[in-house]
């Protein structure tokens, strides 16, 4: 996941979403240690968000 987000941050992505079954607490849990936060809710899945500041890109 972390090779994922820095490679969206490289490619010029400013933010990343996902979608999560709310029960499923430790995917949760792993993505909000990663930085994403609740977005919203599509159907019984609560999408998430993880903005990404441009001016961090990380080194390849």
């Amino acid at each position: 996941m972390n090779e994922i987000i820095k490679q969206a941050a490289l490619d010029g992505y400013r933010s990343l979403s996902l979608s999560v079954d709310p029960t499923n607490t430790p995917a949760v849990e792993l993505y909000q240690k990663l930085g994403f936060t609740y977005f919203g809710i599509s159907g019984t899945s609560w999408t998430m968000k993880l903005d990404i500041d441009p001016k961090t890109k990380p080194t390849p």
